[in-house]
């Protein structure tokens, strides 16, 4: 609309500086103003333009680097006819259509770059922020990292209804609401509970992953699977046995990410599931024994899982650092699955287990853990690579069904809730900073 063009005008700015050789962009937004530069070449790479940009599929047509002769020139290109221009006044070419319009909200720069009409996609730059649309996203919740006290205060806080973060099966799963809801608690606690699930088929907590959007992860347990104290698989959680605390799939390269667990069949004492939250637990590690932190992240450990038929190992640190090694990403965490550390040398054999050490005191420290006995009728769901689960030892029935969802589902779930536009600030890391509690 004219409205959102003349607001984009009043709070885009740009100039071009260097000889016309960089354009420089800034964005007045509600956050600190923010700006980023770009030369020829990065606004041909990014051209929107019907010859250069596939709308449909949302891929790239041309390949500018096919023609290898002009790569010595690009230091030479110009940026010129610099101006903010309507996508309703640019045709773009469709394989349903010989012309077509694109939506109406697009903005978008226009510029001439070596002879070719660029067109910049302000709505995918890092600039981009989502109180410019008409239809803001809701924002990227930060991660609350918690223990057993700070976790019921603020839950109390917040006026939460229910001992634990959740929402019901009775409301429309497939709603943007009640999904942003679920999504929203994942990535603030590491879990959140889906209870009045329909306990009288299993296929009722299988049919969760189609109702949310997701889709299973295919492991050697299967798509999905049920399991109780019989000796299925080779792993303690076929058994009665207490199972400490752990993340699962350790011994993948890219280990499960969301994981549904569901007790449909409960007449036993004992059996409680536990959950601790990995996190926390790290960045009290960093503050505390930053030592031993720097260790857990650089050490490589090796996991392993060994059948008949299977033999999985995967390695690398207990702790794994963001990109910018600015936060944790991932925890990998089980003692039960933990191979021989023979690869490393006797001094750092005794430094890895000085660390490791401590890093189990946290971990079975009883105030860093949510215990709780899970009901028929509601389903666990947490994220694998920050929440360590387990299991009280139990005495009786105990029959639990379930399915794991991969990183990159929870990742393009979460920007497809939070950053529909494809909004930058959700394109790579999806957690930042925690929020104090």
């Amino acid at each position: 609309s004219h409205t959102n063009m003349n607001h984009l005008k009043k709070r885009l700015n740009f100039n071009v500086s260097r000889n016309k050789r960089i354009l420089n962009l800034s964005w007045d937004s509600k956050l600190p103003m923010q700006q980023i530069e770009l030369s020829p070449i990065a606004l041909l790479d990014s051209c929107k333009c019907p010859h250069c940009f596939h709308a449909e599929t949302n891929q790239r047509k041309a390949n500018i680097f096919m023609n290898n002769s002009e790569q010595s020139n690009w230091a030479e290109w110009t940026i010129e006819n610099v101006e903010l221009v309507h996508q309703k006044h640019l045709p773009q070419v469709s394989s349903k259509s010989t012309e077509e319009e694109l939506p109406e909200s697009t903005v978008r720069i226009a510029c001439t770059v070596n002879g070719h009409k660029v067109l910049y996609d302000i709505e995918h730059s890092p600039l981009h922020t989502t109180d410019a649309l008409s239809k803001p996203s809701p924002p990227l919740p930060k991660p609350i990292f918690w223990d057993k006290s700070t976790l019921q205060n603020h839950l109390l806080r917040s006026k939460n209804t229910s001992p634990l973060p959740s929402v019901s099966a009775t409301a429309d799963l497939s709603s943007i609401e009640t999904q942003t809801q679920w999504m929203a608690n994942l990535i603030k606690y590491g879990f959140c509970m889906i209870t009045d699930v329909d306990t009288h088929d299993d296929q009722h907590t299988f049919d969760l992953v189609n109702h949310l959007g997701l889709h299973y992860k295919n492991t050697l347990f299967g798509s999905t699977w049920s399991f109780e104290n019989k000796m299925d698989f080779q792993d303690t959680a076929y058994t009665n046995d207490t199972i400490e605390p752990h993340t699962d799939n350790t011994y993948f390269n890219d280990p499960t990410r969301i994981f549904f667990l569901h007790c449909v069949q409960y007449n036993a004492t004992g059996g409680h599931s536990t959950i601790t939250d990995a996190f926390h637990i790290a960045n009290q590690l960093k503050t505390h024994y930053p030592h031993h932190f720097d260790v857990l992240c650089n050490t490589p450990v090796l996991y392993h899982y060994k059948d008949n038929d299977h033999h999985y190992v995967h390695e690398a640190p207990i702790i794994n650092l963001s990109p910018d090694s600015a936060s944790v990403a991932q925890i990998r965490f089980n003692h039960h699955d933990r191979f021989h550390i023979h690869h490393l040398s006797a001094h750092e054999q005794n430094q890895f287990f000085e660390a490791y050490n401590v890093l189990c005191k946290y971990v079975h420290d009883k105030a860093n853990c949510a215990e709780f006995l899970l009901q028929p009728g509601s389903v666990l769901t947490f994220d694998n690579w920050r929440v360590l689960h387990g299991r009280t030892h139990f005495e009786g029935e105990r029959r639990c069904v379930g399915f794991y969802t991969s990183s990159d589902d929870f990742e393009s779930k979460t920007r497809l809730l939070f950053a529909p536009k494809g909004d930058s600030a959700c394109m790579g890391q999806l957690s930042g900073p925690s929020e104090e509690v």
